[in-house]
């Protein structure tokens, strides 16, 4: 997912709870062996225990500084920023409340005492890593105030390998830099629900937003969620997944590379990939692709 200049992206979750995280990135796993979930997770971390973390993972090489394949969000009560890039992450859990000023003026965010956060990210070889993070939201709230607690509520992190011997890798050089001690590797299964192509082809959800590159093209929407409020059209899905997809007005769709702007889209196909084993909190994916009919 490329946002460009656009990251991070606002998005209303008027039924939101800060424990149900939604991400918009399919990380599409190709591998010929088993893969495993290796995590190391750190409850109430200082501030400059995790800047150092965070430093290591840019000098070991697993990932670059101003990389922008990574995807991330930040999730508070009622609402979600979509974003994107290693470097962009660091920041923005950091200043949350320029983000609620910046935030739609017509929308009230409900702050509740921390945020859910989760960065997915590519590394060397095809596989990646996953960050879990709840900051404090600080006290004050002026517009440019900055983090300003000295630890963090909790931080993780996971590395979704595919079990190979490292033998001197950018992995290896990691945990030698910052002796973190990772659990024992646990099988990792994505599990994902396609909706039906009938159920599908009658949905026409409204723009919002139109997100495009710097020669003009489209290549995300932001468009009313087809499933908001819509429980009982996802009673096929688990309980756990209904009550997130649902939850949110807006998400955020693929399409063709397009220069229109204007016409009714259907949607492709709606998919909803299972989260849980790579987040700290209820966590689900959500991929959506549309295209405006003939």
């Amino acid at each position: 997912m490329n946002l460009g200049e656009n990251s991070p992206i606002f998005l209303p979750v008027p039924n939101g709870d800060i424990a149900k995280v939604l991400t918009f990135y399919e990380m599409g796993i190709i591998s010929d062996y088993e893969l495993y979930n290796f995590r190391a997770c750190f409850p109430n971390p200082k501030n400059d225990q995790i800047e150092q973390l965070l430093d290591s993972i840019i000098d070991s090489g697993l990932i670059s500084r101003y990389s922008t394949d990574g995807h991330y969000v930040i999730h508070q009560s009622n609402a979600s920023w979509i974003g994107q890039g290693f470097d962009e992450f660091r920041t923005q859990i950091k200043n949350q409340h320029k983000r609620y000023n910046q935030s739609p003026q017509n929308y009230d965010i409900d702050i509740y005492k921390n945020e859910s956060a989760i960065y997915i990210g590519l590394i060397p070889g095809g596989n990646y890593i996953i960050i879990n993070v709840d900051p404090w939201v600080p006290v004050r709230s002026e517009p440019d105030d900055a983090y300003n607690n000295d630890n963090y509520r909790y931080f993780e992190i996971r590395l979704i390998l595919d079990g190979l011997p490292l033998g001197g890798s950018e992995v290896d050089r990691f945990i030698d830099k910052t002796n973190i001690q990772f659990g024992t590797g646990q099988k990792l299964e994505l599990k994902s629900q396609k909706l039906s192509s009938y159920a599908v082809d009658s949905i026409s959800p409204e723009v919002i937003e139109y997100i495009t590159d710097s020669e003009g093209y489209i290549k995300y929407m932001i468009i009313e969620n087809p499933l908001f409020e819509q429980d009982d059209f996802l009673k096929r899905f688990s309980p756990n997944i209904r009550s997130i997809i649902s939850d949110y007005e807006y998400v955020i769709a693929s399409c063709e590379e397009l220069r229109q702007q204007s016409g009714i889209i259907k949607v492709n196909n709606i998919t909803i990939t299972d989260y849980n084993l790579i987040g700290r909190h209820s966590t689900e994916n959500l991929s959506v692709n549309v295209s405006f009919k003939n």
